[in-house]
């Protein structure tokens, strides 16, 4: 039950590294805009990946077989995706370039590692619960978006971590927070 091959371990330490690595790499190579901030960005992105997630799960509870590993990467990776839109979805739309960037040149370099990796059989999918789309016939296309989804998880944390605007956001949230319990919190004294 928990054995894994070295190669499954190694990628989750080395992707995130890589991820981050590549993201720095490109914020200092990129002019980096200064657009204003679109706040309604961030309900809009949030519906859709809530929309996406609820999908995704249906297809898991009505059991459709193809769908079982795109549900599955879905169902798991949606509910933090739609969290960090949430909170930061109009600050990774002003620095869309190096998200895609980012997330699109990872992503495609780790579909070919996995590609290579299935091509030599030191792993393979079970085709009765993938859909029948290979990428170069033989990259599953649930592998590729895998990819593309951890790259994106991994980037948008990423960017909103060192981006000024969700220090601020935060901070701001942190003010309301403390003010929303303080009145509780001398009711409790008093």
């Amino acid at each position: 039950m928990y054995k894994r091959q070295i190669e499954e371990y190694t990628f989750f330490l080395l992707q995130p590294i890589l991820a981050g690595l590549w993201l720095g790499f490109l914020s200092r190579r990129l002019a980096l805009p200064d657009e204003p901030l679109r706040p309604r960005l961030r309900l809009w992105l949030t519906v859709a990946a809530g929309a996406l997630w609820l999908v995704m799960v249906g297809i898991l509870v009505f059991n459709w077989q193809p769908g079982t590993y795109m549900g599955l990467i879905f169902g798991w990776a949606l509910p933090p995706i739609a969290l960090q839109l949430a909170f930061g979805g109009d600050i990774l739309w002003r620095y869309r370039r190096l998200v895609f960037l980012t997330i699109a040149t990872i992503g495609v370099y780790l579909s070919l590692a996995d590609a290579l990796a299935i091509s030599f059989t030191i792993w393979t999918i079970d085709p009765a619960q993938s859909l029948p789309f290979l990428i170069g016939g033989v990259l599953p296309i649930e592998e590729f978006t895998f990819f593309v989804i951890t790259c994106t998880l991994l980037t948008f944390g990423v960017t909103l971590l060192l981006a000024e605007e969700s220090h601020r956001r935060f901070a701001a949230i942190r003010r309301w927070w403390v003010a929303r319990r303080q009145p509780r919190v001398e009711a409790e004294i008093g």
